[in-house]
């Protein structure tokens, strides 16, 4: 049995205390948090929950207090320490530290739904969250392609559906905004046995999460902070998403593939 809060206590504390947030902000679409090592982005989630925890100016304090915050059932507060979370792992020590990253050029082999589109031919595959490339890429060789929303579009299964259909799946593909919003480890616990995917800018890059099923971690990493905060500012999310450099990193296998500017 899956005790959830653990898998968020064994991300944050790892973050050393006597590292400091430089620059954060809750955008529309965006909140992100940067420290003199790293840039995290996480997809803001829609209010909700109790009155804000965190106080209104992070900067100054330290990363490990802001991103236990992604345990408060504050939806900012959620975002934000999320955004903290992955301003420690999503930063080029952390990423060379724990999976040998190294600055290359761009490998369409990163984008995870061209690189499992073969794998994932005539299998039964899931996809938390509404990707056009999942439409694109596994859509026209998977057996069975059912796409669970919390806001579902035509066609799509909503989220109450995770609970009947994850159990049967042999892939499934999740939005990294699920660490956020709290229900990633339930969805893991449904998909214990199927190929996972933990996909979007908002995937934390942690390597303790391949302990509680992941297989793949397919997420982002931001260098340009000022051009980062600007985008986030304006609400750009689109713009924001391929100002990100696209890095996946499997737990079977010593292998990084990467793609830059890659939605």
């Amino acid at each position: 049995m899956m005790y959830p809060e653990n898998l968020y206590r064994v991300l944050f504390d790892e973050i050393p205390p006597d590292l400091r947030i430089e620059l954060a902000y809750a955008g529309t679409s965006h909140c992100m948090v940067a420290t003199e090592e790293g840039i995290g982005s996480v997809m803001t989630l829609p209010p909700s929950g109790p009155a804000a925890i965190l106080p209104e100016k992070l900067e100054g304090l330290p990363l490990r207090a802001v991103a236990e915050a992604v345990l408060s059932w504050n939806a900012t507060d959620a975002a934000l320490g999320a955004a903290a979370l992955n301003a420690y792992y999503n930063s080029p020590r952390l990423l060379q530290k724990n999976f040998g990253y190294a600055d290359k050029e761009a490998d369409a082999s990163a984008d995870p739904f061209v690189r499992y589109a073969e794998w994932a031919r005539d299998k039964k595959v899931a996809s938390i969250g509404h990707f056009a490339s999942v439409e694109r890429h596994i859509a026209p060789v998977a057996a069975s392609l059912y796409i669970i929303e919390e806001h579902p579009q035509e066609g799509d299964y909503p989220a109450a559906a995770a609970e009947f259909l994850l159990p049967k799946m042999d892939m499934v593909f999740i939005t990294g905004s699920t660490l956020a919003n709290k229900t990633l480890p339930r969805l893991l616990e449904l998909s214990r046995h199927a190929f996972v995917v933990l996909v979007g800018p908002s995937t934390c890059m942690a390597p303790q999460l391949f302990s509680y099923g992941v297989s793949v971690l397919s997420g982002s990493l931001y260098t340009d902070r000022e051009t980062c905060l600007s985008l986030v500012r304006q609400g750009l999310h689109g713009k924001m998403v391929h100002q990100g450099q696209k890095l996946s990193f499997e737990a079977f296998q010593n292998s990084v593939s990467f793609e830059k500017g890659v939605g």
